[in-house]
């Protein structure tokens, strides 16, 4: 066989046998990397856990146990901070971090309802039944407003309301007060001019009333339920003598002038010649001292009318009641028998 002729550099294969190339070939390729099969047996570890990659085949020196591959790191380090040095984590628990409020109390204690105003409010309406409370009210609202307006505790409505049931019950409590203090001296004034002193003297100059009408009809004798506390006799009733008593009936007798005052002579006249008669009638003198002597007269109505018999009455000078028995029989000793 013929050999070929070389062909020109229109496609032609190269010789494969190494040969420099004729003139008008192409220069030959250098040859591919030698495959190193070691190198990926290395990188690639079959019995490596599941899901990681595989650790990437070392260039050049492989790094010292211990060292970095990436050089020495930074000042401070990315790892875990020094014994002793602030960290830059999560802020522990009961800590607060960099303004960060801890776990426990992230947003601050809720203001509080204030005592003093509570307080206030029941002190307020126990006034309604004690009376005295209420003030004590008044005063604890206006304390516990003044905390509540520095912004400390809540409860200005409660203060305001204790405020106002405190004032309320105080007017009622001072109100009642004075309509009882009143009502007292209206009936001590009336008890001190019903009738004269046991020793025949008044109970001071007081003017006699004319609209009562003294009950006529009694007789020497006659013992009465109670020491009547009124010009008219009208809450005594005639009882029995053998039995405890207000007063007796000593005698009767005319004035000789009408009575205006508890300070006009007639009726200290009228009433020493009384406690004369009861002392003829009881001369025992310890029994003399458990008992006195008082006058019921007509009114200057009645007086006016032409009515002039006045009462001369045996009381108890100490007690509210006279023992049994009766002073015009001559059985009363404070026992019922001389």
């Amino acid at each position: 066989m013929s050999e070929t002729t070389p062909q020109p550099d229109n496609g032609a294969i190269p010789p494969a046998d190494g040969s420099v190339p004729p003139p008008g070939y192409p220069p030959v390729p250098p040859p591919p990397p030698v495959y190193d099969p070691g190198a990926v047996t290395a990188a690639y570890d079959p019995n490596a856990p599941a899901g990681y990659p595989p650790a990437a085949p070392a260039y050049g020196v492989p790094p010292q146990a211990g060292a970095s591959p990436y050089g020495a790191p930074p000042a401070g380090g990315y790892g875990q901070p020094a014994p002793g040095a602030p960290g830059y984590g999560a802020p522990g628990y009961g800590t607060t971090g960099y303004g960060t409020p801890g776990y426990g109390d992230p947003y601050g204690a809720p203001p509080k309802t204030n005592g003093l105003a509570i307080a206030a409010l029941v002190l307020g309406i126990a006034g309604f039944f004690c009376g005295i409370t209420g003030i004590i009210g008044v005063v604890l609202g206006i304390v516990a407003l003044n905390q509540i307006r520095s912004g400390r505790d809540t409860g200005r409505g409660l203060a305001i309301a204790g405020i106002i049931t405190g004032a309320i019950s105080t007017a009622l409590a001072v109100l009642g007060i004075v309509l009882a203090a009143t009502g007292f001296w209206s009936a001590f004034s009336d008890a001190s001019t019903s009738s004269t002193s046991s020793s025949g003297h008044s109970n001071g100059d007081s003017e006699v009333s004319t609209d009562y009408q003294l009950a006529q009809g009694y007789v020497a004798g006659d013992c009465l339920s109670v020491y009547s506390d009124y010009w008219d006799m009208s809450d005594a009733d005639i009882t029995d003598c053998a039995q405890a008593h207000g007063m007796e009936v000593v005698s009767t007798f005319q004035l000789s002038a009408a009575v205006t005052s508890t300070d006009d002579q007639a009726l200290y006249d009228a009433d020493d010649a009384c406690w004369s008669r009861i002392a003829e009638l009881v001369p025992d003198t310890a029994t003399q001292e458990t008992i006195a002597s008082d006058i019921y007269f007509p009114s200057q109505d009645q007086w006016d009318s032409g009515e002039r018999t006045a009462y001369c009455v045996v009381v108890p000078y100490d007690s509210g009641l006279l023992g049994a028995g009766s002073v015009t029989a001559g059985t009363y000793g404070g026992t019922g028998a001389l």
